[in-house]
């Protein structure tokens, strides 16, 4: 990931660029999300950011309590 970022960083601009993590961060929590079943209890080791992400958009979608 980071040398297709860095590819980007060479013919994009830094706001192209920021949208761009946004909106691939944006679709890792949405996809992750569908993991995560209804009243599922999860135990974490870390505090990723792609991880709190999941967990955030699943508690949103209701499929957490």
């Amino acid at each position: 990931m980071l040398f297709n970022l860095l590819k980007l960083a060479q013919k994009h601009s830094k706001k192209e660029l920021m949208d761009y993590i946004k909106t691939a961060k944006q679709e890792i929590s949405k996809d992750g999300s569908k993991l995560v079943r209804k009243n599922s209890k999860i135990f974490t080791h870390c505090h990723s950011s792609s991880v709190m992400g999941i967990l955030k958009y699943a508690k949103n979608k209701g499929n957490m309590d």
